[in-house]
Order: C-alpha cells, then sequence, then structure tokens
C-alpha cells in the first residue's frame, strides 16, 4: 500500500471516459496525429468522405490495405469502425450502405496506442475530411480537501511446471491489479456505472522536481456519502480498481 499524500505537494483531478471526435483535412499522402497521452489503448471509428481514391491506412505498425484502390465520390462516406469490425461504403444519394471487408485486407487492427502520439498516414489520391472516434478521457476535475488517497499494486502469479520432473518449478507474472481509495472527497457527480481516471501530480519545491501519474480505467466498487457533523459540507469516500498506471511521458 501507498500513500499518495506524503512530503511532496500533491494535486489530484479525476476525469470520465467520453467519447471523443477529432476532424482532419486530407490532401495525397496525408499524416494526422491523435495526442493520446494518458490515455489507454483502444480501437478507433475513421469516417472519411470526398472525393479520392485511397490505397492503404497505416500507423508504421498496423496497416489496412484495400486490395484494388477504392474510389470514394462526393455522395459516399467510407466508415472503418475498428471497435466493432464494421468496415462499410455508404452512397448517401441512394441510401444504401455496402460491407467492403472482401475488399480489403488487415493485417492488424488498427488502434489507438496508449500513452503516446499516435501518427497515421493515409494514402489517397484527391481530398477529402477524416473523422476519427475514439475513446477517451475527458475535462479534469480537481479534487479538493481531500484527506487521504492509497494506490496498491497488486501482483498474480501462475506456476509453470515442465514436463522434466527434475526441473524446478517456475512462477511468471500473470496479473496486475492496482486498487484504490480516497477518503472525504467533495465530489458530486462520480457514478458506478461510469469508467473513469484518475491523475495526480506531485511537486518537490525543494528539488523543483514534478511527477505525474495517471490510474487509467478507474471502476468504482464502493461510493459512500454524508456528513462528519452538521457543519460541514458533503464528504464522499470512494474505491476501486484501475487496469493500468502510467507515467507521464510527453
Amino acid at each position: 500500500m501507498v500513500e499518495v499524500l506524503n512530503s511532496y505537494d500533491t494535486w489530484i483531478y479525476i476525469s470520465k471516459l467520453v467519447n471523443r471526435r477529432e476532424n482532419f483535412t486530407m490532401g495525397g499522402i496525408t499524416d494526422i496525429s491523435i495526442n493520446n497521452y494518458g490515455n489507454k489503448e483502444v480501437f478507433p471509428i475513421i469516417e472519411m468522405t470526398g472525393i479520392f481514391t485511397i490505397n492503404n491506412i497505416s500507423n508504421g505498425i498496423q496497416i489496412i490495405t484495400f486490395n484494388t484502390p477504392m474510389e470514394v465520390g462526393s455522395n459516399n462516406k467510407l466508415t472503418l469502425n475498428f471497435a466493432e469490425q464494421i468496415y462499410e461504403l455508404t452512397d448517401n444519394f441512394l441510401g444504401q450502405t455496402s460491407n467492403i471487408i472482401e475488399d480489403i485486407t488487415i493485417y492488424d487492427l488498427i488502434t489507438v496506442k496508449e500513452n503516446t502520439l499516435n501518427t497515421y498516414t493515409f494514402d489517397i489520391i484527391g481530398s477529402g475530411e477524416i473523422t476519427f472516434k475514439y475513446d477517451a478521457y475527458g475535462p479534469e476535475e480537481e479534487l479538493h480537501y481531500v484527506e487521504q488517497f492509497n494506490i496498491n499494486k497488486g501482483l498474480n502469479y501462475r506456476t509453470i511446471k515442465p514436463f522434466n520432473g527434475d526441473k524446478i518449478n517456475k512462477q511468471i507474472l500473470d496479473d496486475v491489479k492496482y486498487t484504490f481509495s480516497i477518503t472525504k472527497l467533495q465530489v458530486d457527480w462520480l457514478d458506478e456505472r461510469e469508467e473513469y481516471r484518475i491523475t495526480y501530480k506531485q511537486y518537490n519545491s525543494d528539488t523543483y522536481n514534478e511527477k505525474v501519474y495517471y490510474l487509467i480505467g478507474v471502476k468504482l466498487d464502493r461510493l459512500d456519502s454524508g456528513y462528519n457533523n452538521l457543519n460541514e459540507i458533503i464528504q464522499d469516500n470512494i474505491s476501486g480498481t484501475a487496469i493500468n498506471m502510467l507515467n507521464k511521458t510527453n
């Protein structure tokens, strides 16, 4: 168990997972960048309109290639939904949608990588618009008057037993889980059904050193509300789990 509130000056923030939408203009071979610092890896939905022919999309590792260059007209919308693996070309004039899965080769599903700046290259001839939709954490709200903030990192191992009985059993890391608790915070919009990110910043005024951490994939398993006495404002105590803890790298 690590108590976050220690000799450092500490600020704590919380933000809810929301759907983010970014728009870009494309023409020729086009690079677009998605800033995903402090966020988890997710599958995006890419929508493209305009008048163009598309050959492929790549982020340098994950590639989707059109078996023959696909022509998209002024009344068309190309949708590449990597979250649900739905790939369609819609004719808005006729009101018809065609599945194009047979027209593409996917070497690896394109994702928005965790905690980094993602760059995607669109190899097209022509021009148009790109709408990039993905889940990320929204605006942060600072948690004031927090009395205690604790984080626990749990490591789960499994035993590998070799076929040769003379060999020593080995244990390998199977899973990492984070649990946390915060006492006496004043926020009235938390919901156990939603997903959150907790950001905490620590600053050492002696060394001028700042550290920023992100607990991502936060789900609440306890949310208590009440008063210590009649002269105090409402106080919430929360606890829950997180899928990972990231360091700020940008």
